[in-house]
């Protein structure tokens, strides 16, 4: 009766390659347990702020992992040497194991193997998400479901921007900051849930 086949705001994207359009099929199937799991625990998926080593930072997920007494900020970098990623990544999952929280932006390939293990195995990290939460954000592929188990905060310490083009400086920035919280005794000092209204969603 309006001539559209879709409503206002609806989202497209343009196929880059064969394997895409299978993705985006196993995603809309994946869609009724991806609800079920953020109305069983709607808590842990609204975007709140915390301050934490003299930051305010945009959260989603368990916000207490932040205050495990021990943090291990991780920056690996590209030129590492296969051997020398092994073992460091050995020593880091081990320490994971026995409850030090991991946080890093996650981005060298090291570093992004080293969260596939964490994700893997289920244990507690902070990932540092430099592009920010926009108001109808909800976290991708197995960030889901690790904001859903519990054992995954993601943090964002700048406000959301599309036209945002993370170079070199927000990088150094982004692990800067994660040296920050993995440092700071007492690394929480508070928790503001945001409305409705703020958060632009119920």
């Amino acid at each position: 009766s309006h001539g559209l086949l879709f409503e206002t705001g609806y989202h497209d994207r343009v196929l880059s390659d064969r394997d895409q359009l299978q993705r985006m099929i196993d995603y809309i199937h994946d869609n009724p347990r991806r609800l079920l799991l953020k109305r069983q625990h709607s808590a842990l998926f609204h975007i709140t702020t915390i301050t934490a080593a003299g930051m305010h930072l945009a959260a989603v997920g368990t916000t207490a992992i932040i205050n495990a007494p021990t943090r291990i900020a991780v920056r690996i970098s590209r030129s590492t040497d296969a051997a020398c990623l092994a073992a460091i990544t050995e020593e880091l999952v081990m320490k994971a194991r026995s409850g030090a929280v991991i946080i890093s932006p996650f981005i060298s390939p090291g570093e992004e193997a080293l969260r596939n293990i964490l994700l893997a195995e289920h244990l507690p990290h902070i990932r540092i998400d430099g592009k920010g939460f926009g108001p109808y954000y909800k976290p991708q592929g197995a960030d889901f479901d690790a904001v859903a188990d519990g054992f995954l905060l993601i943090l964002a310490p700048w406000e959301y921007d599309t036209r945002r083009h993370l170079g070199k400086a927000d990088f150094e920035e982004l692990n800067r900051i994660a040296k920050l919280l993995a440092t700071e005794p007492n690394t929480l000092r508070a928790v503001l849930l945001l409305s409705p209204h703020e958060r632009g969603h119920s």
